[in-house]
């Protein structure tokens, strides 16, 4: 048991992170492409675009090719890699477009469409204009949206939080607030408490503060763009606190306030932490204009909570890494890798990590750090320089992060919910669904040799037990099958079908409309 972990080339966690948020942000759209083709296709409204989608998808996978995704090429390859991600950003659009005005009829009215497998309930920026009880710092209306797991329903005025969310300044602090969490952020743009009203307990150490950004130097003894050495750790600069903070939104559906920051000699950092009102969870959205020389930049917080290991999120299930360096393994595992998650949990209590585009983490002790950028010169001399947009999210939890949904919320912090202009329609329900919470029901996509469907997913607590899927759509048989959709073995489909699964077991089913 355990993991094969690669002690080198731990850089390419960060490295050229434009080329990883494209990467990311395409993956998730190919994700909705074939979703909605699917469902579309499955009642007759439209063809499957597959020609489109391969074309697609073959330029996201050529890009995640050694060394492109890691960060370690030339220049001159991530040139041609941004003109291939804003092909497939723009041309996957125009296909999720299509796909959603063959689902929902053109018309006067506006729909919200859930492409995940749970139902979600958030606060969001609305793109047209809606009498709500607050408008963004953006000047667009905000809405509390309830939606179930892979459906689409009607946005209507009526929709409204009892909930709310309040900001006010405190001496020389400012307290957000909300039904689940106290929060306090000095005037310099650092955490100085975070206090779950769930539990009565604060989550920052007495005379400390998170959110703090600090430099090192970075100048590994070999590979600039691959490696990051240990000795970095010995050389740590915090940044100075924010030179400016303001309050940009107000409540009662969402609370914010802005910072901006001098980071290293040359670049800026501007950052929106916001909370809204149905939620626990505290966003984080920073712009950096970035322009050092080796250094390496991350952000650190540290916790009331000891446990001796950290939760990291891999595909399709998440890995278990030491907090301390009591063997030479450990100390290996200075800088460690994840997608979207990462948990730090003791009995009852813990605190997850969530991100839009990074990739590199660590938790040393009681301090989590995320790591955000790098500066190496070879062998591109202009890695990473220049503007960065990102994002990251801090949830307090009760109890293990299984119970709390933080794998679910993942997701949610990484797809959006999207509109269409429609005609007035009602709720579609959840177009496919199952019985338990730690089945992710993944991708749902046209099968390779003909005209089924291909439902992929996957058990994420490392559990077993049996698991009911079902659909809405007009199913007429099931079977499953491998991951190159081969070998079927005939189900009974009863409005769906009841299978066992076993820990982190992936699995592929193959609907026959």
């Amino acid at each position: 048991m355990g993991e094969l972990y690669f002690e080198y080339h731990r850089g390419t966690y960060t490295t050229q992170a434009a080329n990883k948020k494209n990467n990311r942000l395409c993956e998730f759209l190919l994700r909705d492409v074939e979703l909605l083709s699917s469902i579309s296709f499955a009642f007759g409204r439209q063809p499957y675009p597959q020609e489109e989608i391969n074309r697609l998808w073959k330029l996201v996978l050529l890009n995640q090719f050694h060394d492109i995704l890691p960060g370690s090429s030339i220049n001159m390859v991530y040139r041609d890699s941004d003109i291939q991600y804003a092909e497939v950003l723009q041309d996957g659009e125009s296909l999720r477009k299509q796909a959603m005005s063959s689902l929902l009829p053109s018309g006067n009215y506006w729909s919200v469409i859930n492409t995940l497998g749970k139902e979600r309930v958030e606060v969001v920026e609305l793109p047209f204009e809606l009498n709500t009880p607050q408008v963004s710092a953006h000047g667009k209306p905000l809405a509390v949206l309830q939606t179930p797991g892979m459906s689409w329903s009607p946005v209507r005025d009526s929709q409204s939080s009892e909930n709310y969310a309040s900001i006010e300044v405190i001496g020389k602090s400012f307290r957000l607030e909300n039904l689940f969490l106290r929060v306090e952020f000095n005037q310099e743009g650092r955490l100085t408490k975070l206090y779950d009203k769930r539990l009565n307990r604060e989550a920052v150490p007495q005379g400390d503060f998170g959110n703090r950004f600090v430099l090192f130097d970075d100048d590994p003894i070999n590979f600039e763009a691959w490696d990051v050495d240990i000795f970095h750790l010995e050389k740590k600069q915090v940044v100075g606190g924010a030179h400016s903070a303001r309050i940009i939104e107000s409540g009662p559906l969402r609370v914010a306030v802005e910072f901006e920051y001098s980071i290293g000699s040359f670049s800026r950092l501007s950052q929106v932490i916001s909370l809204t009102a149905c939620s626990p969870r505290l966003d984080f959205v920073t712009r950096v204009d970035w322009h050092e020389t080796k250094k390496f930049l991350k952000v650190e917080f540290p916790w009331e909570i000891r446990s001796e290991f950290a939760t990291y999120e891999i595909q399709f299930g998440h890995v278990q890494r030491p907090t301390h360096f009591n063997t030479t393994w450990d100390l290996a595992r200075f800088e460690v890798c994840a997608h979207r998650w990462a948990d730090f949990s003791e009995p009852g209590f813990g605190i997850a990590i969530f991100n839009d585009c990074k990739y590199g983490y660590s938790t040393r002790k009681n301090m989590m750090s995320l790591s955000l950028l790098r500066a190496p010169k070879s062998p591109d001399p202009e890695a990473d320089m220049g503007y960065h947009s990102f994002r990251y999210g801090l949830l307090p939890h009760n109890g293990s992060f299984r119970e709390a949904g933080v794998i679910e919320e993942g997701y949610r912090f990484n797809v959006p919910l999207q509109f269409h202009q429609t005609s007035r329609i009602e709720s579609s329900g959840s177009l496919f669904s199952v019985d338990c919470d730690n089945v992710v029901i993944d991708t749902i996509k046209k099968s390779e040799d003909g005209s089924a469907l291909i439902v992929r997913l996957y058990e994420s607590f490392g559990a077993r037990g049996s698991v009911f899927f079902s659909s809405l759509l007009p199913i007429k048989s099931a079977a499953k099958c491998n991951l190159i959709e081969e070998n079927d073995i005939d189900l009974v489909w009863k409005q769906g079908i009841q299978f066992i699964i076993r820990p982190f077991e992936i699995i592929t089913l193959k609907l026959s409309i």
